[in-house]
């Protein structure tokens, strides 16, 4: 080779070498979907210490500080056939929607589930809605909250639904059942991480009379109130 040409080639390999580790650098930053791949349950989206939404890290904030939606409609359709669906209580028994067709209306939330954290917005849920229980039974209406995956992180979220206004609750009077295998979640068409926060107001007759899925797993969903004219409605 000329020794003219030495110099020059040399510089652009150095050239060339730092072009190629900063394009690296960028590419190895740590996202979502590639930190901690061997644990896919909590990793693959992974909960800060609060929680997060779709879109970014959840506030900390105090129970009482969460806002439900009081003025709300559904946003989904709800698939027919809801009177099949059959869950599993903590015990192995079977809770069976076709068991309320004639009696009741049931009042069917789906929780997020266990993904590393339990969700704070689930809980508080859970626990307004247990306070609030005798209200929902002065209209005929069964409640039903659905935790979706196996029952290992069950017992947590029922203490800490306990806790979360535990001055008026002292213990959960509805059923909290498991989709162990995800069905009602797949049937609804509903699956995240693990599901769609959800709530499907259903009628004695079996028809969803209220479906409204959200967006992400903070506080976009009805509220006490919202649930209870809707009820209103088909007195």
């Amino acid at each position: 080779m000329h020794a003219n040409l030495k110099p020059l080639l040399i510089c652009l390999t150095l050239l060339s070498s730092g072009l190629a580790c900063g394009c690296d650098a960028e590419k190895i930053e740590p996202s979502q979907s590639t930190a901690n791949s061997s644990d896919a349950n909590t990793s693959q989206e992974a909960w800060p210490e609060s929680g997060m939404s779709a879109k970014g890290k959840w506030k900390s904030m105090p129970a009482e500080e969460i806002k439900f939606k009081d003025s709300i409609a559904s946003n989904v359709d709800a698939p027919d056939a809801i009177q099949d669906l059959v869950f599993t209580n903590k015990d192995g028994g079977k809770i069976k929607m076709k068991d309320y067709l004639g009696q009741k209306h049931v009042l069917l939330v789906f929780t997020q589930g266990f993904s590393g954290k339990l969700c704070p917005f689930c809980t508080t849920q859970t626990s307004r809605l247990v306070a609030n229980y005798q209200k929902f039974q002065d209209r005929d209406c069964e409640v039903i909250v659905v935790y979706p995956g196996p029952k290992d992180h069950l017992q947590k979220f029922v203490e800490a639904a306990l806790e979360t206004e535990k001055e008026q609750v002292d213990d959960v009077p509805f059923p909290i059942v498991l989709d162990t295998g995800f069905q009602a979640t797949d049937f609804f068409d509903i699956h995240s991480m693990h599901a769609h926060p959800s709530t499907y107001l259903i009628d004695k007759q079996g028809n969803a009379k209220f479906a409204y899925v959200g967006i992400d797993s903070t506080a976009d969903r009805p509220s006490v109130k919202a649930l209870l004219d809707r009820l209103d409605n088909l007195q």
